[in-house]
């Protein structure tokens, strides 16, 4: 049955899911999403589906698109051949469906309806519908077990998913060529083994491991136990966690049984047993190795005190079982939303280092490239370690500098910077006169050719051609000197500037020369400039 799967809500916790597991069963997922549960990324394509493909190494077709426009939909629908859909999209919050139930209707049943209109327009009959334990109501018995009674729901979310399931029941009633898997899932936690994906809401939580997680990092304060007076051994309510890798493996088995021409059938995603809230807080406890601080506040409005599912018609029909316990799920929790906070902090770093590299091509076009890397040693270790700080020295003495229009003010700016160089390097490559005339003080500055082309001030302009920052500083230390007048004075500085570049460079060693000779060339013409006025005059 491998062919193409449309998958509603498929950047969201539980889609991204089981796009994943589609993909790894053989299936082509397309996805449409709204991002209303979803993280927008790169190329407005939702995060989760973007860090899906790379370590999938695939590509994901994705729509944005809101079920309720119809139109857009169509599209979708007229530009592929569908096998099935699987239908996660809806708002999905207890509380938020009490505090806004016309919304909750608006949203839920319009935008299911728009799709069982368009599947049957489109001769695509095949459906896994993401419905909720919340169908069940304030359970009569536990476990609960697929028989057990529907509709009484204490909440509008819920009854807009037994809404839904009575729509689609009805369609394969009256279309005996529809087929429909209603999966009844309980509370979906942890996240894929990569870490990459996971539940990692943008606002408050509504779910309880994203929250319990959150304040585990000190993303938040503390945890809210909403009620411990329920009729609970511990007195707060009790749930049945499910992980949500089992979870999305179930909507494969699901998937496969639509071939078994199965009508409407409905099934249990659970492990069968329940834990309360102050049980996952200490699991969590432990997993993370952080204390959790809880606060008790009042019950919410259409909470129960226990649900936990009877998943046995799952494994006998579906060949399903949840693999993963509590320890392996809370590890998850605390892995995936530890991976999530440091790539949040990453990222932030990169934009740093981003507007760094901005500032420093914005200094290469003041013909200084590779002088953030090389000046940075001849500064102090604090700024060293402050990107910015180094930043702004740097970009203050450049301007400083090309601010000065005297010859005085220039040498009083080089004799401080001297001075500083001075502490970097040894008395003997300061002094080394003799050398200015050997063949390896002209080898190395390459663009110094004869000896004698050091008394024009074109050779001197070439021998600018040198690759660091550091050297211009150096050169400048012709300044410093006012009894430079012979050309035997100027062969000495140049020596100079050779020697200290060849240092710096050993020493910085983690940046290397830049290629580009022309950039450094029109600045060290100006220092140059300056140079021969000074000596002239």
């Amino acid at each position: 049955m491998a062919g193409k799967v449309l998958v509603t809500g498929g950047g969201g916790y539980i889609g991204s899911h089981c796009v994943v597991e589609l993909i790894e069963a053989g299936y082509s997922p397309v996805v449409i999403d709204n991002f209303s549960n979803s993280v927008r990324g790169e190329g407005d394509v939702p995060e989760s589906l973007r860090r899906i493909e790379k370590f999938l190494k695939t590509s994901i077709e994705f729509h944005e698109l809101d079920l309720l426009d119809r139109e857009g939909l169509e599209d979708v629908f007229k530009k592929h051949s569908f096998i099935a859909v699987m239908h996660f999209a809806g708002l999905k919050a207890v509380g938020e469906s009490v505090q806004k139930p016309l919304l909750y209707y608006q949203v839920n049943l319009t935008a299911s309806m728009n799709l069982l209109q368009v599947m049957q327009a489109n001769g695509v009959h095949n459906l896994v519908f993401s419905s909720s334990a919340t169908v069940y109501g304030d359970p009569q018995r536990l476990p609960i077990d697929e028989q057990h009674p529907v509709g009484g729901c204490t909440n509008p979310y819920g009854k807009t998913k037994f809404f839904i399931e009575e729509m689609i029941s009805d369609q394969c009633k009256a279309n005996k060529d529809w087929n429909a898997v209603l999966l009844r899932y309980f509370n979906p936690i942890g996240a894929h083994i990569s870490g990459l994906i996971g539940e990692d809401p943008q606002g408050i939580p509504n779910n309880l491991l994203p929250y319990v997680a959150q304040v585990a990092i000190g993303r938040r304060e503390h945890l809210s136990v909403y009620g411990d007076d329920y009729d609970t051994p511990d007195g707060t309510g009790v749930r049945d966690y499910i992980h949500v890798v089992d979870l999305a493996k179930g909507h494969i088995a699901a998937l496969k049984k639509l071939q078994d021409n199965c009508g409407c059938k409905a099934y249990n995603l659970g492990t069968g047993t329940g834990y309360s809230v102050l049980q996952m807080v200490k699991a969590m406890e432990k997993a993370s190795g952080k204390k959790i601080p809880c606060q008790v506040a009042p019950r919410r409005d259409g909470d129960v005190a226990s649900c936990y599912a009877d998943p046995r018609t799952a494994a006998e029909e579906l060949g399903w079982k949840a693999e993963f316990d509590l320890e392996r799920m809370c590890k998850g929790n605390a892995h995936q939303t530890m991976v999530l906070n440091t790539a949040a902090c990453i990222h932030t770093v990169a934009s740093i280092h981003t507007a760094v590299h901005i500032c420093i091509h914005t200094a290469a076009s003041m013909h200084i490239a590779a002088s953030m890397h090389t000046a940075a040693s001849m500064h102090t270790a604090a700024s060293m370690h402050t990107a910015v700080s180094i930043h702004t020295a740097v970009h203050i003495r450049i301007h400083t500098a090309a601010s000065m229009h005297t010859v005085a003010s220039i040498h009083t700016v080089v004799h401080i910077r001297i001075h500083t160089a001075a502490s970097i390097h040894t008395a003997a490559s300061m002094h080394t006169a003799a050398s200015m005339h050997t063949a390896a003080s002209i080898h190395t500055a390459a663009s110094i050719h004869t000896a004698a082309s050091m008394y024009t001030a074109a050779s001197i302009h070439i021998s600018a051609s040198i690759h660091t920052a550091a050297i211009i500083h150096t050169a400048a230390s012709i300044h410093t000197a006012a009894s430079i007048h012979t050309a035997a004075s100027i062969h000495t500085a140049v020596h100079i500037r050779i020697h200290t570049a060849a240092s710096i460079n050993t020493a910085a060693g983690r940046m290397p020369p830049q290629p580009s000779f022309i950039v450094l060339a029109e600045l060290s013409k100006y220092f140059l400039g300056l140079i021969f006025v000074h000596i002239i005059f």
